[in-house]
Order: C-alpha cells, then structure tokens, then sequence
C-alpha cells in the first residue's frame, strides 16, 4: 500500500492528555439578586476559583429597583460542571453556551520548540565557554540574547495555555427581575421567527 508509515509526532500528540480550554456564557433572571451573588461569592472560593471581573449596575434604592451584574469567573475545569448545574439551580437560566477548544496541537508544539531552544541554548552556552577571541564572544553572547527572548516567549504561551486548560472561563449575566419569565426549552424555529 506504499509502505506508509503513521507520523510519529501525530502519534505522540495522540497519546498526549487532551488540552481542552472551556468557557460557558450564561444569561440568569433571579427575584433575589443579593443571595445569588451572595452564593456565587461563596461557591468560587469552595471550588478555589476566583473573579476575573466583576461589574454591578443600579442598586436597589433607584426608581425601579432593578439590578444587573455582569461576572467573569476563573473556574478549575474539574469542578466546572458541577459548578454550572449549582448556577441554574440557583437562579433562572435565560440562555446558556458553552465551548471547548481543543489546543492539544498547539501545546505540543509550543512545547517541541521550546525544548529545541532550550537545547539550541545549551550548545551555545558551551561555545561561549571555549570562545576565544572577543567577536565570537559578542556573536555568540548576541545570539544567546536572542534564545532567551524565544525561551521567555515560548514558555510564556505555555503558561497561558496552562492557565486557560485548569481555569475555565463562565461569564454571568445577571438581571434582577420583579417575576421570572417563563423560558422555552428548546424554542422551534417558527416561534423563534414569531418572537423575532
């Protein structure tokens, strides 16, 4: 058949854990706006989470009394779930979406390059001890400027990634509302068309 031999690094990115970074976007009605937030305060420390951003709109002495809140929320991934289904018991899920990008590709390869410089470094490291003359000193002291600033910048990528893989993102946006408003679980398209 050609004698086709399966690429080792796909092999390699394959056997690798998957490196998923997951968000979910969350739109909430509640009649008890400070216990909500109240709750979430709570929950994002128990699960070891913590507020990326946080805005609070109105309050509750203004004319209508209505509030709004618009959260972002670094949650561990491994509690994310559990998390997410707490949000909706807790206040009334308008509308909800979630995403999962899969950067296992990515972080492998940032990965490779960054272990490549490293030993790219190394070697050049060992020349610089045995340079003799003062232009391959500065040639080789250049270059070694250089690596360094590609190591930071690789190693830099790997940490975000890192950051973004065990912190899912949730962003929550939270009004205050008199009565909920019933929400139509799976709307069809001829009654999204009507309300359009």
């Amino acid at each position: 058949d050609g004698g086709a031999v399966p690429d080792r690094e796909a092999v390699q990115y394959q056997s690798q854990e998957e490196k998923l970074i997951r968000t979910v976007t969350m739109q909430l009605q509640t009649k008890e706006f400070d216990t909500l937030l109240s709750y979430l305060e709570a929950r994002v420390a128990a699960v070891g989470g913590y507020v990326q951003n946080s805005m609070i709109y109105g309050n509750s002495m203004d004319g209508n009394g209505y509030r709004s809140a618009n959260l972002t929320l670094r949650i561990p991934q491994s509690s994310l779930d559990l998390f997410v289904a707490g949000v909706g018991e807790n206040a009334t899920i308008v509308r909800k979406s979630e995403n999962a990008e899969n950067v296992t590709l990515q972080y492998a390869d940032t990965e490779a390059r960054l272990k490549s410089l490293q030993i790219e470094q190394e070697r050049f490291l060992a020349l610089l001890e045995k340079a003799d003359t003062v232009d391959a000193i500065i040639t080789l002291e250049e270059h070694l400027t250089e690596l360094r600033y590609q190591i930071e910048s690789y190693a830099s990528t790997l940490k975000i990634y890192d950051n973004k893989v065990s912190y899912s993102t949730v962003t929550l946006d939270i009004s205050e509302v008199k009565r909920i408003v019933p929400v139509e679980k799976d709307p069809t398209v001829l009654t999204r068309m009507k309300d359009g």
